[in-house]
């Protein structure tokens, strides 16, 4: 992967990491550091779990993609308990702030295990982001987006709507009760049919209110994409293997629908071959596009937000106020609809800013004057 995307110098990343930033498009458990599962793993109670991540303790600095895939169960059995839970989602938290990331929205699948329930894993999630605001009350803001997986049952997807249906019941009224701001449907594109959860979607759409973001365009069907579309998502996630007619239709057809562009993830999993070929640099910059950079899956895929934007700056030698510009986007295309918290949150951005504009050369301090700094209004979304 690594002959594929364009390599950034030093001072582009070391400026990209100063520039603000928004994640809408980050798996809890692909964010989790390889250092912090390390960390878990060499637990005594954790001996079996570890001998199967062999990858995990290799002296190599990367993994391929089978490796990569292959974490994802461990993962799952490392997470066993509330209390792990909550240690993972503090860990994933510092990292993002560390990256100076102002607001993440982190996407989780609830699962049944020994360890959980449903309603229990979800619980602990949104108490473990709720104490990590309280104990960093001026650091990075977190939401969160109830994921289903279209590889598991539909009966599954069901349930996870009603669960989720009553914890937001539930915590109405609390300090909790704004951190679940959205639904997405996820999981292996090879797997499930969007025929079979859009009846799910739209019941949950009328009954909770909450925009969606879809998984969209990782392989080529068409049939597919356009009924995603005619659906008219908030959000779409990748994007990145469409037909022509498909492409044509999403940039002059559904403007309003943004787009979470996932750069690394897509080459690692070889839906694009470069970073020239993807769908950001050949149609979404030159149309206007809205669009945000994410992650998807940082920790497994060893990236950060930083890196993801000093690559397609330097890929196409975008200028700062474009970089910034793009920034300002991702912020403006979150799920987060209070208006309080919206301020705030525009005011970091422009305050952190300015600071990235100014820390290296006086002159450059007009940058963060160039984009429209007035505050908007939250943005519709369709709900």
């Amino acid at each position: 992967m690594e002959e594929a995307l364009c390599k950034s110098t030093a001072a582009t990343r070391s400026w990209c990491k100063s520039l603000p930033k928004s994640e809408l498009h980050a798996h809890l458990s692909g964010c989790i550091s390889k250092e912090k599962i390390r960390e878990i793993l060499r637990r005594p109670e954790n001996e079996k779990l570890r001998a199967k991540a062999t990858s995990l303790f290799s002296p190599r600095t990367s993994l391929n993609l089978k490796e990569c895939f292959e974490l994802f169960p461990i993962i799952h059995e490392v997470i066993n308990s509330p209390a792990v839970l909550r240690e993972v989602v503090f860990s994933v938290l510092d990292d993002f702030a560390a990256d100076n990331v102002i607001y993440v929205e982190l996407r989780t699948t609830p699962r049944s295990s020994d360890a959980f329930t449903p309603q229990l894993y979800i619980s602990t999630v949104l108490e473990a982001v709720d104490s990590y605001h309280k104990e960093h009350p001026n650091g990075l803001l977190c939401r969160v987006l109830v994921s289903i997986s279209r590889h598991l049952p539909v009966e599954n997807a069901r349930e996870i709507m009603k669960v989720t249906e009553a914890i937001m019941k539930e915590i109405a009224g609390t300090t909790r009760a704004d951190l679940i701001v959205g639904l997405e449907l996820s999981g292996n594109p090879h797997r499930g049919s969007w025929d079979d959860f859009k009846p799910i979607f739209e019941d949950s759409r009328r009954r909770l209110h909450l925009p969606i973001s879809l998984h969209f365009g990782e392989v080529l069907d068409d049939k597919e994409a356009n009924a995603m579309l005619d659906f008219r998502p908030s959000r779409l996630g990748h994007a990145v293997v469409l037909s022509d007619a498909v492409a044509t239709r999403m940039i002059t057809e559904e403007r309003n629908i943004g787009v979470e562009v996932c750069i690394s993830s897509n080459l690692m999993t070889e839906s694009v071959t470069s970073l020239q070929e993807h769908p950001v640099v050949t149609k979404l910059l030159g149309s206007r596009h809205p669009f945000s950079l994410c992650t998807d899956d940082p920790g497994i895929l060893d990236t950060t937000l930083s890196e993801e934007y000093a690559r397609l700056s330097e890929c196409v030698a975008l200028s700062r106020e474009r970089v910034s510009s793009i920034a300002l986007k991702g912020l403006q295309l979150s799920f987060c609809r209070d208006e309080n918290v919206l301020e705030s949150l525009y005011r970091t951005f422009f305050r952190k800013l300015q600071q990235a504009c100014c820390g290296e050369n006086a002159t450059e301090c007009t940058l963060a004057n160039i984009i429209d700094r007035r505050i908007p209004a939250p943005q519709p979304l369709r709900s």
